[in-house]
Order: C-alpha cells, then structure tokens, then sequence
C-alpha cells in the first residue's frame, strides 16, 4: 500500500508539476478532485528551501555525494538507509543490490574515526567529572568531621 500510494505521489507530481509555472499556476494546474490546500501543502513539502539548501552545501563539500551512494548528500540529510528500500529509487531495489552486501555496515571511515573521537572526548570529560565529584565528597567528609568535633567539643 505503501509503495504504491508512494508511486501515485510522484506521478501526480510528475504529471502536474509545471517547473516554469508560478506556485499558484502550479496550484491551480493540479487534478480535480484535489483538494487546493491540500495540493498548496504538497507542492511547498516538495519545494522546502532550508531542505534544498542543506543537500547543496553537503553536494558543495563532497563531489561523491552526488552520486547515488550510501553517503550521498540525501543519506547525510536524512540519515542511513532503512532495510528493504533505498531513497529515491523507491521499494524496488535494495540497498544491498545497490551499494554491496555491506550496505547495512555502520557508516563509513570518515564516520567511524568521528565516532572514535566524540567517545574519547567524552570518555575524558566523564574521569574530570568524576574527579570533581571525589573532591567534593572527601570535602564534605572533611567538613562533616569539622562539625563532628565541634559538636563534640560544644558538649
């Protein structure tokens, strides 16, 4: 059902959707029987600036991201793949048939190394927090002995 309502979007896009018109002669070019708004919503869903701007600047740091990959820029805009479809090219193939049998593998080198280095730059910011903490508590227990003997001696 999925596919296939997926199927009927872009071709109604396809069929409908007129580039060189404006987006209210785009509006009203679309099928009877859809409703305006409903159309207006799907056409500025399809024509999302801040969408279209991220995949320009991620195709603008990396030429490879515009082949179709699995770090292509719309895998780095909306993440890995879930099994059994890839993205753009629909139900049909799988990201196994395209990218290799590795496709479900975590990420790639650059990703990995990324991953490495956040984990020790936390890893170091947990032993420092640590390490205050120990302070603070051998503190406190300083002071609760302080309290302890003056309490003691006030008897």
């Amino acid at each position: 059902m999925g596919k296939s309502w997926k199927k009927t979007r872009l071709r109604l896009y396809n069929a409908y959707f007129e580039p060189t018109f404006t987006t209210e002669q785009n509006i009203e070019n679309r099928l009877p029987g859809i409703d305006r708004e409903h159309w207006r919503w799907f056409l500025d869903y399809r024509a999302k600036v801040e969408t279209k701007k991220r995949i320009e600047e991620i195709e603008q740091q990396d030429e490879s991201s515009r082949v179709l990959s699995q770090n292509d820029s719309i895998a780095q805009v909306f993440g890995k793949e879930k099994p059994g479809r890839v993205r753009g090219v629909g139900f049909e193939p799988t990201p196994s048939q395209l990218f290799g049998p590795n496709s479900h593998a975590p990420g790639n080198g650059v990703q990995l190394k990324e991953t490495k280095r956040k984990l020790l730059e936390l890893q170091a910011e947990l032993e420092g927090e640590k390490l205050k903490r120990k302070a603070m508590e051998d503190e406190a227990a300083a002071e609760k002995k302080k309290m302890k003997a003056m309490e003691s001696s006030l008897i």
